[in-house]
């Protein structure tokens, strides 16, 4: 009997498959993105781009995009629809200098192009992403989301990415997060505030995530937002303050303005947010950068609300985008584990530039995830016959005690 049931329903499923077959790509959200093939990553692009699906922009989504003025640039318009009505939209291709540009690694020079053309919104399929080569072009960094700075992703649709083109990049100087610990270090020892500089933000508004580290954790988290960099920190002060006592001093331990002395305070500046439509397992897991993608949160009443920052991943060894999320709701004691599955939910993935001070507040270090970039001038024959030299003696050493090891191993 059971034999014959999972013959009939393998044959409903290849009678499925077989009158499918000649019809059009649907957008799955969550389902995993074909794979197709072409001549090298222009003709793996342009295959990708034949196949790709109808997508459709949500009323949310084409209201977010009437609000930049400008044309809207699109890998594949006759597959895009619910745009705004008065939006001029062109393809991505039609252009062959901003073409080439976005196929190059520069993307000061893409996003001048672009700019001068009137162009403030792209609109990428992200279902073409397995196709498109990891690489430094804008074009890959573009569909991968890896690191830009005059490109800034805003949404992510169904089977779209909404890009923004900025005049300049958002920065957080060294002397600035410098400043911003010191003050907050200051403030939550139950410091009075002082008068800081005027300083304007390029967006006009500043937003960072800020946490207290210490005894091997994060002891409070917290996210604000305001017009000045005072009223940003002094937000910053009070999440502390709160998140510590509700976390922290709950379990009998002394109040943070007692605690600030022995513990090291981190800054980040949000330079990205990116609100997801998108609420599979699968998509978010797909799509979530480890390590690099924070997460703010919102119940659709606006009653409870969490942030996390991306570097959490790796404090706490989390490893899966659901575990990450389930982290981030605790962090807030959301009432839901899963607060993002409701779809009126509020879910963002956050970018940002991150520090953190010396303990006791001496000393300032910049963190960041990968390799440190070094300029062409410090890439000379002498450096590469010490890179070598080192390499090998690191090899001798990792040798020696390994044979060491294995001595004692066998004594």
């Amino acid at each position: 009997m059971r034999s014959n049931h999972a013959l009939r329903l393998l044959g409903a499923v290849v009678l499925a498959l077989s009158t499918s077959c000649g019809s059009a790509p649907i957008s799955v959200p969550g389902a995993p993105a074909p794979f197709h093939h072409g001549d090298g990553p222009i003709g793996r692009f342009q295959a990708a781009l034949e196949a790709a699906p109808q997508a459709s922009l949500s009323f949310a989504g084409a209201d977010r995009v009437a609000n930049y003025e400008g044309a809207v640039l699109i890998d594949a318009p006759e597959k895009v629809s619910g745009l705004p009505t008065d939006a001029e939209v062109r393809p991505l291709t039609a252009d062959p200098a901003v073409f080439e540009a976005l196929k190059g690694a520069d993307e000061v020079v893409a996003a001048k192009l672009l700019r001068e053309a009137n162009v403030r919104v792209l609109l990428l399929h992200h279902g073409m992403t397995e196709s498109i080569d990891r690489s430094g072009s804008v074009l890959s960094r573009l569909y991968h989301h890896d690191h830009l700075q005059l490109f800034s992703l805003f949404r992510v649709g169904d089977d779209l990415l909404y890009y923004k083109v900025n005049d300049a990049p958002l920065q957080f100087p060294p002397q600035l997060a410098k400043l911003s610990l010191g003050y907050l270090r200051h403030r939550l020892m139950r410091k009075p505030p002082v008068k800081l500089p005027n300083i304007e933000s390029e967006n006009k508004s500043w937003t960072f995530m800020a946490s207290i580290r210490g005894y091997g954790q994060e002891q409070a988290v917290a996210f604000a937002q305001d017009r000045t960099l005072q009223g940003a920190l002094e937000e910053l002060v009070v999440d502390l303050e709160r998140s510590h006592r509700r976390r922290i001093e709950v379990h009998g331990r002394r109040p943070l303005h007692d605690e600030i002395a022995d513990l090291r305070i981190e800054i980040q500046r949000v330079v990205e947010r990116a609100y997801i439509e998108p609420r599979s397992e699968s998509f978010l897991q797909s799509y979530w950068e480890m390590g690099i993608d924070g997460a703010y949160m919102m119940t659709a009443d606006q009653k409870e609300r969490s942030s996390l920052p991306g570097s959490v991943s790796f404090t706490r060894s989390i490893r899966g985008a659901d575990n990450f999320l389930r982290a981030a709701a605790k962090q807030g004691a959301m009432s839901e584990r899963r607060p993002w599955r409701d779809k009126s939910a509020h879910l963002e993935s956050v970018r940002t530039i991150h520090y953190i001070d010396g303990p006791k507040g001496d000393g300032l270090a910049y963190l960041y995830r990968g390799v440190p970039a070094f300029p062409m001038k410090q890439v000379t024959v002498a450096s590469m016959k010490q890179a070598v030299i080192h390499a090998d003696l690191g090899y001798n050493i990792t040798a020696k005690v390994s044979d060491k090891m294995n001595q004692l191993g066998s004594e």
